[in-house]
């Protein structure tokens, strides 16, 4: 009897001790990834910081801070380039926006010396979000300065004037990178693992195409932001089966559209997931009416959100989504030459060569779709996320004058590539893991290659006034 008892303690003291070294190995697993993650986050900062430094006077740059100065004294009756004037400093190092009775102001006409006529118009036809967040940020930051930024080189101006003089417009897409970064991770978690979210936040964080997005006051990293976080909460939207995500979700989503138009594209893996995504846990099956009124609901609160503007938008162009056209703008004006001369595969060819390790997302793509074997839905799911972006974008840019492939249209499907790629390189490392003993080492060696060679492409690329990273083409 004494043997039997000492043997039952025994027993459940094995237990107990199996339970607290498994419970020591999650903890440990979890403190690691955090501290991992932070690395990322902050590796991400160390890479894009000299954005404080550099000068942000390309057109489109020009554009926001001119539209944030507007919105800041008109409100959105003036969301337009006209009457935005032009001082600078002794050196031209400095641009200073300010509010003029002239009509067309030295903005539009700064443009039309480059060769471009299609800004005076009443109204600006991109969404306007962007510019309220640069306006707002100027209140928080630099309330009591004028709107402002470095318009050319200078070594007299350093960091801590830089700060002072254009802080309040270079953080929102250094943030935005920031928080696209920590979002890719949190879905790649959601999707498969918490390695995988690594992997694929590393990846966005060191893409070329990003580095120098994030570095000039462009909205692409903002709306980038925006539709991950729509991803999230929609997939929390339909695993959950919460109203408080599905509400959310649309409004992560309008938010997107009110930043770029190209964030309409991202409806396509939205449907996917609402249709062919759920909880596969749970006993009760989600009927097809319950999916199509979930849908419905996220599109009516993403009507509700956006109708402001685009009914603005209506009255004035007879388009939600005008483009404004200008012929033979490719032959005349400099940054519409250099991007129409690029050739129709420029998106598919620079995202592999700009960061070597997509080629895996790339070998991911054809094992989904080529094959016939069982698909993982969340595999899927990225495969139309991304291939949404490079056909419809491909397609539309090859067939427009207006528009050239340029890099950074395609960064709102960088998260799905990277998440590829990083699921795809796991599972060849576990294949190998038995056959080859430096296999780690090997994807460790791959990965800081790779960081390297995208330092070295965007380096040259980020530190002169260049509006396309070529490279390849």
């Amino acid at each position: 009897m004494k043997q039997e008892n000492k043997h039952f303690l025994r027993e459940i003291i094995n237990k107990a001790n199996e339970k607290e070294i498994s419970f020591s190995y999650y903890r440990s697993k979890k403190i690691i990834l955090t501290l991992g993650v932070i690395f990322i986050l902050t590796l991400n900062f160390f890479i894009r910081y000299g954005t404080f430094t550099l000068p942000h006077f390309g057109n489109d740059q020009s554009s926001y801070i001119g539209l944030a100065m507007k919105l800041d004294k008109f409100g959105f009756q003036g969301y337009n380039l006209r009457h935005i004037g032009l001082r600078f400093n002794g050196e031209q190092t400095i641009a200073t926006y300010y509010e003029t009775k002239d009509n067309k102001g030295v903005l539009i006409r700064v443009f039309e010396r480059r060769g471009i006529n299609f800004y005076n118009q009443s109204l600006f036809h991109a969404p306007p979000l962007f510019s309220y967040l640069i306006m707002f940020s100027h209140r928080i930051f630099s309330p009591s300065q004028e709107y402002k930024a470095k318009a050319n080189f200078s070594e007299r101006i350093g960091l801590k004037e830089s700060l002072t003089l254009q802080f309040y417009c270079t953080i929102i897409p250094l943030l935005s990178a920031i928080f696209v970064a920590l979002f890719t991770f949190l879905l790649g978690k959601l999707f498969f693992d918490g390695i995988t979210g690594f992997l694929a936040s590393f990846l966005v964080t060191v893409s070329p195409a990003s580095i120098l997005a994030s570095q000039r006051i462009w909205a692409d990293e903002t709306t980038t932001l925006f539709i991950l976080l729509s991803a999230i909460l929609g997939i929390l939207a339909v695993t959950k089966n919460k109203f408080i995500y599905l509400l959310m979700c649309g409004v992560a989503f309008a938010l997107s559209l009110l930043t770029k138009n190209s964030a309409l594209i991202f409806i396509i893996p939205l449907v996917y997931m609402f249709y062919f995504i759920g909880n596969d846990n749970s006993p009760k099956k989600v009927s097809m009416l319950k999916k199509t009124s979930r849908l419905i609901f996220i599109l009516m609160v993403v009507l509700f959100v956006t109708f402001p503007w685009y009914k603005e938008m209506i009255s004035v162009f007879h388009s939600p989504f005008y483009q404004p056209y200008q012929a033979d703008i490719s032959k005349e004006a400099r940054d519409f030459i250099l991007n129409n001369a690029r050739p129709w595969f420029t998106f598919l060819v620079n995202i592999p060569y700009q960061l070597p390790v997509y080629v895996f997302g790339y070998l991911a793509l054809i094992s989904i779709f080529a094959f016939r074997d069982r698909k993982d839905k969340y595999e899927v799911l990225c495969g139309i996320w991304f291939l949404s972006y490079l056909v419809i974008l491909t397609y539309y840019v090859s067939r427009s004058e207006m528009l050239g492939p340029d890099d950074r249209y395609m960064l709102p499907a960088y998260p799905a590539i990277a998440i590829l790629s990083a699921r795809y390189l796991i599972k060849i490392r576990n294949y190998f893991y038995s056959r080859f003993r430096y296999i780690d080492l090997s994807i460790m060696a791959l990965l800081l290659f790779c960081f390297f060679w995208s330092i070295k492409i965007i380096t040259p690329a980020v530190y002169y006034e260049v509006i396309i990273l070529k490279a390849p083409f």
